[in-house]
C-alpha cells in the first residue's frame, strides 16, 4: 500500500507549482482555470472566504519531483564571459 501512495500525485498550490516550474502565478492561475475541467485542478477554501486553486502535481511535466527550479546549479541567463567565435574562423577554415 505504501508503495501506491508513493505514485500518486500530490496538490500544490500555485505558489509552488510556479517555484518548482518558473512560471508565474497569475498565468498557473489561468491554466488551473482550464484545467478544472479535466481534474487537474480544484479550488479549495483559503484564508477567510478568499478561495484559491491547487493543482495536480501532473498536470504539468514542469511540477515534477526532479530538480527543483531554485536547486539548479546555474542560472539560466547564464551568458559566457568570453565571446565566441564563428565557425568560419575556427581552425582556419573558410566557407
Amino acid at each position: 500500500m505504501s508503495r501506491q501512495l508513493a505514485l500518486t500525485a500530490r496538490w500544490l498550490s500555485l505558489e509552488e507549482a510556479g517555484r518548482r516550474s518558473g512560471q508565474h502565478v497569475g498565468h498557473l492561475r489561468r491554466r488551473a482555470a482550464n484545467w478544472l475541467a479535466e481534474g487537474k485542478s480544484r479550488i479549495v477554501e483559503g484564508s477567510g472566504t478568499r478561495w484559491r486553486y491547487e493543482v495536480r502535481e501532473d498536470a504539468d511535466p514542469a511540477f515534477g519531483r526532479g530538480a527543483a527550479h531554485e536547486y539548479r546549479t546555474r542560472p539560466l541567463t547564464a551568458v559566457p564571459a568570453t565571446p565566441t567565435r564563428a565557425p568560419s574562423s575556427r581552425n582556419g577554415l573558410k566557407h
